[in-house]
């Protein structure tokens, strides 16, 4: 987060269109016109990890505990106009990470394949770059860092692939939910 100036959605990463659940911190939303507004107010609760800002009621609900078990999963939109969900990048993630990565265990994120620009017709669905006894998701999430385009690393457990992806939220492959088979999704917080 920078140290000059109010909090902005620039310290955050955010995705349009979508709604995560996790625990609300207010019973009441803030009120705000467009997400900036929702960002100093989050910034100043340090429970917050994220917000989701609402257009359409000029109000953004702060949360905590990302994709959080106990969640209430009639919150998860991932293709709803009007709605921004912004992860505080300074939070970090649930997991170590690499610097310009969050990462979080046990979550899959719906995404478009990665496509290598020098070939775009080639859709990359898995990379492994080390034999999988060696995969980690340290290694997953750099290699998406080191991959121009790429926004999302998810680790797959069960065989230690590495999937990248470049819209998170958005495309035709996995579905956003827990998932225990999952070992983390990474998102890449450069910027």
């Amino acid at each position: 987060m920078s140290n000059v100036g109010p909090a902005t959605a620039k310290d955050y990463l955010c995705f349009s269109g979508v709604s995560i659940p996790g625990r609300d911190l207010r019973t009441s939303p803030v009120t705000a016109a467009e997400a900036d507004g929702c960002a100093p107010a989050c910034t100043q609760d340090q429970d917050c990890t994220f917000f989701v800002h609402d257009v359409s009621t000029q109000s953004c609900a702060l949360r905590a505990d990302f994709f959080n078990e106990a969640a209430d999963y009639s919150m998860l939109h991932t293709h709803t106009e009007g709605l921004t969900m912004c992860m505080k990048r300074a939070a970090g993630g649930q997991l170590p990470s690499p610097p310009n990565a969050m990462c979080y265990p046990h979550i899959d994120v719906e995404g478009s394949p990665f496509a290598y620009p020098q070939n775009t017709s080639a859709r990359v669905h898995d990379i492994r770059v080390a034999p999988p006894e060696m995969m980690d998701v340290d290694r997953c999430a750099r290699t998406c860092l080191d991959t121009p385009g790429c926004q999302l690393a998810l680790l797959w457990g069960r065989t230690a692939t590495c999937y990248l992806k470049a819209t998170p939220f958005r495309g035709d492959t996995g579905a956003t939910a827990i998932n225990r088979g999952m070992t983390a999704a990474c998102f890449m917080a450069q910027g």
